[in-house]
């Protein structure tokens, strides 16, 4: 018995879950208020940090006075 070896005969596998891309719309590939949420992430969570790193290096005494 070869392990490596593949049978001549395969089935197709079933498809789970997908769509076929015929019942595929537009709007079902872009949805506006996920990208708005992306651009709201990717400015407020810099800003955030910036925020975090001042307050925690003002505030903290980070040598031994």
């Amino acid at each position: 018995m070869a392990v490596n070896v593949l049978p001549e005969e395969q089935e197709e596998v079933a498809k789970i879950g997908e769509e076929e891309p015929q019942t595929l719309k537009a709007r079902d590939l872009f949805d506006p208020s996920t990208t708005g949420r992306v651009i709201v992430l990717w400015i407020l969570t810099p800003s955030i940090s910036a925020v975090a790193s001042y307050l925690l290096f003002a505030f903290v005494p980070l040598s031994p006075a």
